[in-house]
């Protein structure tokens, strides 16, 4: 299974070889403005709470709560405390294009979990501070049905 990422598509027009050119010379001389020290200065730091009191207060004190900085959501199909809800992200929402059936993408001692699968493999990914945080993947199989395989 691989991700690809499409290069023309509806919104983006067929270019002849030289705007292409362009366009990457355009991009790389921006990203290159933008990660340049001197002009932006960005300094990346972690901040571990001593426990969970202590990052309650302050989430309270920054008003990071349901109704202050994080408004009440109107969205109850996806409330992500059922079966039913985390299925239906998986089928009808935002992670539809990572849906495979497994048989033609896994090794067939994982059919067991179920004959549907979503792989988030991202352990190929570049960590900036490994020591800190770990490899982000998830795998998750549905019955036919498209509910969670228990």
């Amino acid at each position: 299974w691989t991700l690809k990422r499409l290069i023309n598509d509806d919104y983006m027009f067929h270019k002849t070889r030289i705007e292409a050119l362009i366009n990457q010379a355009i991009w790389s001389t921006l990203g290159a403005v933008i990660k340049h020290e001197k002009l932006f200065p960005l300094r990346d730091s972690t901040f571990v709470f001593s426990d969970t009191a202590q990052s309650l207060s302050v989430m309270g004190e920054m008003g990071f709560y349901k109704g202050g900085a994080l408004p009440v959501s109107y969205n109850t199909d996806f409330n992500m405390q059922t079966d039913e809800s985390f299925s239906r992200i998986f089928f009808h929402g935002i992670a539809a294009p990572l849906v495979m059936k497994s048989k033609e993408v896994t090794d067939s001692q994982y059919l067991k979990y179920g004959p549907i699968m979503v792989d988030m493999d991202f352990t190929d990914m570049e960590i900036r501070y490994p020591e800190l945080f770990k490899r982000y993947g998830a795998r998750v199989h549905f019955d036919d049905n498209q509910m969670v395989f228990l």
